[in-house]
C-alpha cells in the first residue's frame, strides 16, 4: 500500500475548513454564552432554558379548574410581565453615580448598591439596575405586578421629575 503524497492544494483546503469550524465555533460561543454588558439578565441559552422552565408553570391555553382551581384563576409567571427599559442621566453628584461605577467593575455589588438607595427613595420603588451604557447611562428596568397600569410615559415622567436627574428616555 503506497501512501500518496499530499499536495499543497490539499493542505490549504483542510486549513481553510478548520479556520472556518473556529470562527463558526467562536461566532456562536459569543451569540449564545456570553452576556452583553449592555443587557441585563443571562445569555439567551439560559434565557431560553428559563423560558422552558417557566412554561411548565404557565400555560395560557388551561384553565386551572382542569388541575382542581378556581377557573377564573390563571397563574401568571413574573417573567411574562411587560417590562419597561429607559436610559437615564443622573447629576454628576448623585448618590446613585456611586452604584454606577461600582457596577462597572461588579455586576452583582453595582446592582445591591442601587436596590438600597431605591429602596430609600420612592421615585424609584420597582426599578432596578439593568446595566450602564459606556457614557456612563443607566439602564433601569421597572417590573412591577402592583402596578401592571403604568404606561412607559407616566414612568418617563416620574422619572423626569426627581431633581437630580438630567433627562429619562425610553430605551
Amino acid at each position: 500500500m503506497d501512501a500518496k503524497p499530499i499536495s499543497i492544494g490539499e493542505i490549504l483546503v483542510w486549513f481553510g475548513a478548520m479556520c472556518i469550524a473556529a470562527v463558526i465555533g467562536l461566532v456562536l460561543s459569543l451569540v449564545l454564552v456570553i452576556v452583553p454588558t449592555d443587557r441585563h439578565g443571562s445569555s439567551i441559552i439560559e434565557s431560553f432554558l428559563n423560558r422552558i422552565q417557566a412554561e411548565q408553570a404557565f400555560s395560557p391555553f388551561r384553565l386551572s379548574e382542569l388541575d382542581g382551581g378556581d377557573a377564573t384563576e390563571i397563574p401568571i409567571s413574573d417573567a411574562l410581565l411587560p417590562e419597561f427599559r429607559f436610559i437615564v442621566r443622573f447629576d454628576p453628584e448623585a448618590q446613585p453615580v456611586n452604584s454606577l461605577r461600582n457596577f462597572r467593575e461588579n455586576r452583582g455589588r453595582g446592582r445591591a448598591m442601587f436596590e438600597d438607595w431605591s429602596n430609600q427613595d420612592a421615585a424609584f420603588t420597582g426599578f432596578r439596575l439593568a446595566g450602564v451604557m459606556p457614557s456612563g447611562e443607566a439602564i433601569l428596568s421597572y417590573r412591577s405586578a402592583s402596578s401592571g397600569n403604568a404606561t412607559a410615559a407616566q414612568l418617563r415622567r416620574q422619572l423626569n421629575d426627581v431633581d437630580y436627574i438630567i433627562y429619562a428616555d425610553a430605551y
